[in-house]
C-alpha cells in the first residue's frame, strides 16, 4: 500500500487536528521531524516523539523554527509519520539524530 507523504525540504508534512471550541477539531498540515521511537517489540510501536515546527519561515531562514516537541502513541499515529519510521534507513534527513 503507498501512501501519499510530502516533504518540505527536511520536514515530514502530516496531517494534524487542532482542537477548537466545539471540540471539533480543524484539520492542518503540520511539519516536523522524527525525534525518537518508543518499541512494544519487534516490529509493534509504542509511541513516538517528534520535534514539530510551527514557524516555517524561521526554520528555513534561521534553523529555529519555534520547536516543540510531541507524542503520538501507536492509535494516533499519522500515517505519513508511520511510513518515514518503516523507511528510516532511505530517509535519515528527517530524524533528529
Amino acid at each position: 500500500m503507498a501512501i501519499p507523504v510530502r516533504l518540505v525540504k527536511d520536514l515530514i508534512e502530516f496531517s494534524d487536528i487542532i482542537p477548537d471550541l466545539q471540540g471539533i477539531g480543524l484539520k492542518v498540515f503540520s511539519y516536523g521531524k522524527i525525534k525518537k521511537i518508543y518499541w512494544l517489540g519487534k516490529d509493534i510501536i509504542k509511541s513516538v516523539e517528534i520535534v514539530q515546527y510551527r514557524n516555517l519561515e524561521d526554520y528555513f531562514s534561521e534553523g529555529t523554527g519555534d520547536p516543540v516537541c510531541r507524542s503520538f502513541g501507536r492509535t494516533n499515529l499519522p500515517d505519513e509519520i508511520r511510513f518515514f519510521v518503516d523507511h528510516e534507513e532511505e530517509y535519515p534527513s528527517l530524524f533528529v539524530g
